[in-house]
C-alpha cells in the first residue's frame, strides 16, 4: 500500500513538473529575437557601453533659441524613454537640448543577463553620458524608478548635475512593493522565474485601467507593448523587481540631501503606487527642496498633465 502511494505521489509530482516545463516553454514561444534586425526598427540611435547597446534620441531646440543647457531624462519601470516625449518637446521649445534614452531592459536597449541593481544603473548612466561626450553639468529628470536612478547618480556625480527634477520618485513609501512575500518568492531560483513567466508577464500585458476622473486623459506618445514583443523584456522586468528594491529606500534621499543639488519633486494624491505620504517624508528629508503635490495627479502625472507639469518645471528651471 505504501509503495503504491509513493508511486502515485511520484506520478503527480512528475506530471506537475512536466506541466510547469511545458507552460514555461510555451509562454513566450513567439517572442521576436532581439537582434540587429529588431534594433533597426528603433527611431533613435544606438551607442555601445560596457553592458551593451543603449538606444537614445536627442530632441533639440531651434538653433536661434538654444540656451546651452542639456536635460537628461531617466524613465521609470516598464515604459521606455518615449514616456517623456511631450515634456521633452516643451523643454526643447524653451531652448533646452534634451536627451531621452531607454534604460537597459526597456525599449530598444539591450537586455543584458546581469543583476539590474543600483550599481548597474549608476554605471549605465555614467557610461552613457561619457559615451555621448556630455561633460558639462546637466539638468537631470527622472520618473518613479528612474527618479531613484537619477537621485543615485546625483549622489555619486553631484558636480555633473546642475539641477534635479523628480516625478513621483520611488524609494520612499510604495504600495505594491510592500508585499515582501511576493518579492521573496519571485527571487526564489527556478520557481520565481516560473511564477513571473506564467503570471507576471500576463499581468503586465493587461491594458491599463482608465484614469480616475480627476487624473486627466493625456496620452503617452508611443506603444508600450511593442517592446514586449521582443525576447528579454519580461525577464528584465523580473530582474529589476528582484534586484532593485524601491520601497523604504530612505537612505537614497538622505544621501541626496547631503550633496545639496537644487531639487524639485512632484507627487500625486491619486497615485496608486507611490503613497502620497512620501511627499511629506521627502520634504522632511530634503527641507531645501521644492515639492509640488498635484491633487489630481497619479503615477503618470507627467503624461496626463504634461502641459501643466512641463510649465511648472520650466518656471522652476528659470529661477
Amino acid at each position: 500500500m505504501l509503495v503504491k502511494s509513493i508511486k502515485i505521489l511520484s506520478a503527480i509530482v512528475l506530471l506537475f513538473i512536466t506541466l510547469m516545463v511545458i507552460s514555461y516553454v510555451a509562454i513566450g514561444w513567439n517572442d521576436i529575437p532581439f537582434d540587429a534586425a529588431a534594433k533597426s526598427n528603433a527611431p533613435g540611435r544606438m551607442v555601445s557601453i560596457s553592458d551593451g547597446e543603449i538606444h537614445y534620441q536627442w530632441i533639440e531646440p531651434a538653433e536661434e533659441n538654444t540656451n546651452g543647457e542639456t536635460v537628461v531624462m531617466s524613465h521609470g519601470y516598464g515604459v521606455p524613454g518615449f514616456m517623456f516625449q511631450q515634456i521633452a518637446q516643451m523643454l526643447a521649445d524653451d531652448g533646452y537640448k534634451v536627451l531621452i534614452f531607454d534604460h537597459f531592459g526597456h525599449g530598444f536597449s539591450d537586455r543584458p543577463n546581469k543583476p539590474f541593481n543600483s550599481d548597474f544603473f549608476n554605471r549605465e548612466v555614467t557610461e552613457l553620458l561619457q559615451a555621448l561626450e556630455i561633460t558639462e553639468p546637466v539638468i537631470l529628470i527622472g520618473q518613479s524608478m528612474g527618479a531613484m536612478i537619477a537621485s543615485n547618480y546625483t549622489v555619486t556625480h553631484s558636480k555633473l548635475v546642475k539641477k534635479l527634477v523628480l516625478f513621483v520618485p520611488a524609494g520612499l513609501r510604495m504600495v505594491e512593493s510592500e508585499n515582501k512575500g511576493l518579492v521573496n518568492m519571485l527571487a526564489t531560483p527556478v520557481l520565481g522565474s516560473w511564477i513571473w513567466r506564467v503570471f507576471g508577464r500576463a499581468a503586465m500585458e493587461e491594458p491599463d485601467p482608465p484614469p480616475c476622473e480627476l487624473c486627466g486623459n493625456g496620452k503617452i506618445v508611443g506603444d508600450v507593448y511593442v517592446q514586449a514583443q521582443y525576447e528579454g523584456y519580461f525577464e528584465s522586468m523580473h530582474n529589476i523587481l528582484v534586484e532593485y528594491p524601491m520601497n523604504k529606500q530612505d537612505h537614497v534621499y538622505h544621501d541626496l540631501a547631503k550633496v545639496k543639488v537644487p531639487t524639485l519633486a512632484f507627487f500625486g494624491e491619486q497615485d496608486r503606487l507611490v503613497k502620497p505620504e512620501s511627499a511629506d517624508l521627502f520634504q522632511l528629508i530634503l527641507p531645501d527642496s521644492s515639492v509640488i503635490v498635484l491633487p489630481h495627479g497619479d503615477h503618470v502625472l507627467h503624461i496626463r498633465h504634461w502641459n501643466e507639469v512641463g510649465n511648472k518645471v520650466i518656471q522652476w528651471l528659470h529661477q
